[in-house]
């Protein structure tokens, strides 16, 4: 089974480039879900909330919010 991974991003170059990068991170078994600021801005502030985060773009994967910077490949296929 593959890691739950939720991006919150908007359609800024940088939100896009954001989704990409998690995106080709995850393996094919992962859910990837994406709370899109543009559209349903306080509905994702406020799922955002729940995990603790005030700055966006964001992913968290199984509930941990994650630094994207460190985010790789072994994180979501389990590998340590």
């Amino acid at each position: 089974m593959g890691a739950k991974i939720e991006i919150f991003a908007n359609d800024s170059a940088e939100g896009k480039a954001f989704i990409e990068r998690v995106e080709s991170l995850a393996c094919s078994k992962c859910e990837v879900t994406i709370y899109n600021l543009n559209v349903t801005k306080e509905e994702v502030e406020a799922k955002g909330k729940q995990y603790g985060i005030t700055v966006y773009p964001a992913v968290v994967m199984n509930g941990k919010v994650m630094e994207v910077e460190k985010f790789q490949k072994k994180d979501v296929l389990g590998e340590h």
